[in-house]
């Protein structure tokens, strides 16, 4: 039986744990990137090579965020944020409106935190972020339906309000006529009658229109 030496079993391990790590990088849905505390990337995954233009994370590496496809002012802004990170200050689920060149309606859902090693120094920066425009979108559509069946009920509510006052005049003079009729028999007159159908008919011409 033939034992590997230590040092081999440990370059072994070492290897197959970084392609590990590698494999899950590449498989989480999420765009991931880290920098050095320059704010120069040092690594990302395939997601994120692509979301700012890029074939591969290869074209990535040592670029700043001046080198990639995003608008005026935000990779002034990215660097203050980074520099703030690794002061100490993570973010986290931080939504952030995207201004990209050639789109300006990404919205995405950042989360930075800063890089320690084994010494408990900072030496760079690990960034996670995912897309979430259409859910702001959605919700977006959302406020504006909560916003519309508001006013609708609003509307319904002011309708049912005069219907309501509407339907009580002439209701309210049959009640009364009918009820002074009934208890006098001196005021059963053609005028009584007449007033009486008449805001018959009127309730009637009014439901027919609701």
């Amino acid at each position: 039986l033939t034992v590997a030496p230590r040092d081999k079993v440990e370059d072994y391990t070492d290897n197959y744990s970084r392609l590990y790590l590698e494999i899950i990088i590449e498989n989480i849905p999420a765009f991931i990137f880290w920098k050095d505390t320059e704010s120069v990337y040092l690594g990302c995954n395939q997601l994120f090579a692509e979301f700012v233009g890029k074939n591969n994370p290869s074209e990535v590496i040592g670029k700043t965020d001046f080198d990639l496809n995003w608008g005026d002012g935000e990779p002034e802004k990215f660097i203050i944020i980074d520099q703030n990170v690794m002061r100490g200050n993570p973010i986290y689920n931080l939504e952030e409106r995207l201004n990209r060149t050639g789109d300006l309606n990404v919205v995405m859902l950042v989360s930075k935190v800063a890089l320690i090693d084994k010494n408990n120094r900072c030496i760079g920066m690990l960034g996670v972020s995912m897309d979430i425009t259409k859910l702001k979108e959605t919700e977006e559509k959302l406020v504006i339906v909560s916003e519309q069946a508001k006013m609708a009920n609003r509307s319904k509510s002011a309708f049912i309000a005069n219907i309501s006052h509407d339907v009580k005049v002439p209701l309210s003079g049959i009640i009364g006529l009918s009820s002074i009729m009934e208890k006098d028999k001196k005021q059963c007159t053609m005028n009584n009658a007449k007033l009486i159908h008449d805001a018959g008919s009127e309730l009637l011409i009014m439901m027919n229109k609701i």
